[in-house]
């Protein structure tokens, strides 16, 4: 061989392959990572309880008058009183609408009358008063405008000479058919003919006129009002509830309007042009109670149906199905309905305080152990999970009510 020179043959050398050895342990830590993540969440978020409790029950029922006081500070259930928080909304409410009355306008005429002394009266003056009925022979009754003396009669040579004075005299009612012709009258309170006091027109009366305008009546608002209010009661009482937050009942029944001023354009009886226009002033109430304090009070008056040394509890307070009505003859007094079940008086916090970290058969005996239940059922998930979990937020306990018809015994 000669020195310096390679055989020609190559080495075999196994050189590190440093990418794959970087990627397997990428997807080894990632796998990791999922794995932690997924053991995580079997051990701390997936667990969960669902417990099922039966039990001797009782039906129960509450018909009673109670007080909503929204002056109280606290509830009284022994009193039958519940605290009240009331919402207010103001609102001004308008409405158009057509007048359906009628009435007469115009104006009255007038004219002059010359009033005669025929001998009445001969030796003093005769004053007849300011507004007295002067009427035509047709009937048509006038009025003077101011008082006036009428001068006696004179007595010359055996004979009576009369007396005469020209008044101004208005027609006591609108219209045309006051325009009369010249004629006779009679003055109140005086004998007409000879020896007595008489009128004579010279002249037709003027003036009169009347027309058929339409106006607004008393059913005309009531109508209105009746309607704007309808119109609004929906929206007003959404605005209303929506001012209560989650922990309140909303008593719809104490929904109610307290009209502060209506005014009607124009005013009843007066002439219309076109349509008229009701404005309302009103504010609007609705009270709402905490919801703890009406459960409370259904519990006190439930309980009260339990005779002594029954120990049993509200499983099911009847809340979604209760009625509050008001009662009209006393303010703030309602009358409350509902339908409630009694079954072991167990404290679901204390209960989950008490099993918590149990497992599936130390959950069971100890819950059926308890006065009045007759079946305990526990669904412990996902299926690894062996005992109760110990956040309270993860235990669910459910009451049950056994269907009266229903039947377990089988065929």
């Amino acid at each position: 061989k000669t020195p310096g020179k390679s055989s020609g043959k190559k080495t075999n050398q196994n050189v590190p392959d440093f990418d794959r050895f970087k990627k397997y342990l990428l997807i080894a830590v990632v796998l990791l990572l999922l794995l932690a993540v997924f053991l995580w969440w079997a051990l701390f978020l997936a667990p969960k309880a669902t417990i099922r409790i039966q039990g001797v029950t009782r039906e129960v029922s509450a018909e009673e008058d109670i007080t909503l006081d929204p002056k109280a500070e606290t509830s009284q259930a022994d009193e039958r009183i519940l605290a009240a928080t009331p919402h207010q909304e103001g609102r001004t409410l308008s409405k158009t609408f057509q007048p359906s009355g009628t009435t007469t306008v115009g104006d009255k005429a007038s004219g002059e009358v010359t009033i005669t002394n025929d001998c009445y009266e001969t030796e003093s003056t005769t004053t007849v008063e300011e507004g007295t009925a002067i009427t035509s022979q047709g009937g048509y009754v006038f009025v003077n405008d101011v008082a006036f003396d009428i001068a006696p009669a004179s007595v010359e040579g055996g004979s009576c000479q009369s007396s005469q004075v020209t008044v101004s005299v208005t027609a006591d009612q609108i219209g045309s058919q006051y325009n009369i012709d010249p004629t006779s009258f009679t003055v109140e309170g005086f004998p007409s003919g000879s020896n007595g006091i008489n009128g004579e027109s010279e002249k037709q009366m003027t003036g009169g006129s009347s027309e058929e305008v339409p106006t607004v009546t008393e059913s005309d608002i009531k109508t209105a009002r009746q309607q704007l209010l309808n119109q609004e009661r929906e929206t007003v009482k959404k605005t209303l509830r929506n001012q209560f937050d989650d922990s309140h009942y909303i008593v719809d029944a104490s929904f109610r309007k307290n009209i502060t001023k209506a005014t009607s354009e124009p005013a009843p009886g007066e002439e219309a042009e076109g349509k008229a226009r009701l404005i309302l002033q009103v504010t609007y109430t609705l009270l709402g109670v905490q919801q703890s304090d009406l459960e409370a009070l259904l519990a006190h008056i439930y309980r009260q149906q339990v005779e002594k040394g029954q120990q049993l509890g509200v499983i099911d307070n009847g809340l979604e199905d209760l009625q509050l009505q008001r009662n009209q003859e006393a303010k703030g007094s309602y009358f409350v309905r509902a339908s409630g079940v009694l079954g072991p008086d167990i404290s679901t916090d204390e209960l989950k305080n008490q099993i918590a970290g149990k497992s599936y058969g130390e959950t069971v005996e100890f819950i059926e152990a308890k006065p009045n239940v007759t079946t305990a059922k526990v669904n412990l998930s996902p299926l690894w999970v062996g005992s109760v979990p110990q956040e309270h937020g993860k235990i669910e306990i459910i009451f049950e009510v056994a269907d009266p018809d229903s039947d377990d015994t089988g065929d």
